[in-house]
């Protein structure tokens, strides 16, 4: 299986190129982010040669644009933690977009006891430097987590997951899809050949799995219905403690500069009109004193093309005199 994934990923050379430990973590059958989604596209490739998946295809595009950049050996390297991918990922993005738009751009080195946002953003020609902290807002990761953790296990069942209680935290989709995968693996090992088997998962729902007709080990299908959907008071309340923690991190580092959080967004539950909502209605965070030195939020809804949204604070010093209008953020 390695070995079709390196030759898939011939045709990602700057991804082979920056991450040095992801043999590694396909070899240990990894539950990294990365590596599971490289096993779930070699699943289909092996049906289809032509397949190429956007998102492998994105991030070695931008990884190419943003080569040389200083700084970003240091984030690929971090991106080996399980839990910090999405972040960088999201941070390369952003890197990748203002370099084509023409400014410098440079990855913030992490400094022990001193918050540092991302990534520094400078125009020359209009001598102007802002600063970026980038944040990843997925409420619906935790599912599409246990989706690819599940179908990347190959196993003698398809899998019917009922999922009755909210899901809010990764670790608890981790939790989930190991407590299926070891139930998977563990039947598929035996001698039962029992159809049809029904399971109560305390405090979440139920799980049914049918065994294969063919009895063959194959790749898991599975189908979920998830009834714990996020209310919309809790998306605020979850957004504004995102963005109030990357406000932080910018005005420790540079207390009176041009600052930006930039938002990357990977589901709809959290739409423009909700961070709109958050940061300019009544009693919105670029209302409040402490939120003076925040200049803007950059709003970017991953999907084909990719939407986007600049929300700009009125009322901080770099909007006043004009100079985000010449950053072409």
């Amino acid at each position: 299986m390695v070995n079709i994934v390196v030759e898939y990923l011939s045709f990602c050379p700057h991804i082979v190129g920056s991450f040095n430990w992801l043999q590694a973590a396909l070899d240990k059958n990894s539950d990294h982010p990365l590596a599971t989604i490289i096993r779930l596209t070699e699943i289909i490739w092996k049906s289809d040669p032509s397949y190429r998946n956007p998102d492998l295809a994105d991030l070695d595009v931008d990884l190419a644009e943003v080569e040389g950049t200083p700084g970003l050996s240091s984030v690929t390297s971090n991106m080996s933690v399980a839990a910090n991918y999405f972040d960088h990922r999201a941070s390369i993005w952003f890197a990748a977009k203002y370099k084509r738009a023409g400014l410098k751009i440079q990855f913030i080195p992490e400094s022990s006891g001193k918050k540092t946002p991302d990534l520094s953003l400078s125009d020359d020609k209009a001598i102007l430097t802002a600063f970026l902290e980038v944040k990843h807002a997925g409420l619906k990761t935790p599912i599409e987590l246990i989706i690819r953790k599940i179908q990347t296990t190959p196993s003698r069942y398809s899998v019917r997951l009922m999922i009755e209680a909210e899901l809010s935290y990764s670790n608890q989709a981790e939790n989930l899809a190991r407590t299926v995968t070891d139930m998977l693996r563990n039947l598929s090992e035996s001698d039962d050949v029992e159809q049809f088997r029904n399971i109560e998962l305390p405090g979440i729902g139920k799980c049914e799995l049918i065994r294969h007709q063919d009895g063959e080990e194959k790749m898991t299908g599975l189908m979920i219905t998830w009834n714990g959907g996020i209310s919309i008071p809790k998306i605020y309340d979850r957004l504004s403690q995102l963005i109030d923690k990357a406000r932080e991190q910018l005005t420790d580092y540079s207390p009176h500069g041009i600052n930006i959080v930039g938002l990357y967004v990977d589901d709809d539950s959290i739409k423009s009109d909700i961070v709109e909502t958050t940061l300019l209605k009544e009693p919105g965070l670029f209302n409040s004193p402490e939120y003076l030195n925040l200049t803007a939020v950059k709003y970017v809804r991953q999907m084909v093309g990719h939407q986007e949204s600049l929300f700009i604070n009125e009322r901080n010093d770099h909007v006043k005199n004009g100079e985000v209008g010449k950053l072409r953020l």
